[in-house]
């Protein structure tokens, strides 16, 4: 005999409750528990220390975000490598920035517009 055949009883029993089967889905709870959803944002509290807005680190941020760090080659093929990889090649290849408040680009909102560097 097993010496934990409740436990495991009760892991099986939840087990079957709760799989998929060929012909339907497993049973949902019957209603979203809205009060209770996840943070859909990835927050590292301290991981990254605050600085002002400038244009330096506006820049730093789409160099970080949509660079294009280094190049690779094998024999006479050559590929950029990109700072925000994909596993699905759905990186984003142009990002657009309307700022305002920032003493070095004057008193207007500006558009920044970063094209494709392929």
């Amino acid at each position: 005999m097993v010496p934990d055949a409740p436990e495991l009883e009760a892991v099986m029993r939840h087990h079957e409750r709760s799989k998929h089967h060929f012909n339907r889905y497993t049973a949902g709870p019957g209603e979203f528990d809205w009060a209770n959803q996840p943070d859909p944002f990835r927050r590292y509290a301290g991981a990254v220390p605050g600085a002002p807005v400038k244009l330096r680190t506006l820049s730093r941020l789409l160099e970080y975000a949509l660079a294009l760090p280094a190049w690779k080659q094998a024999g006479c093929t050559r590929w950029a490598l990109r700072a925000n990889p994909s596993s699905g090649n759905l990186h984003p290849t142009e990002g657009q920035v309307l700022v305002g408040g920032i003493a070095e680009l004057g008193e207007a909102p500006l558009r920044i517009l970063g094209g494709d560097s392929r």
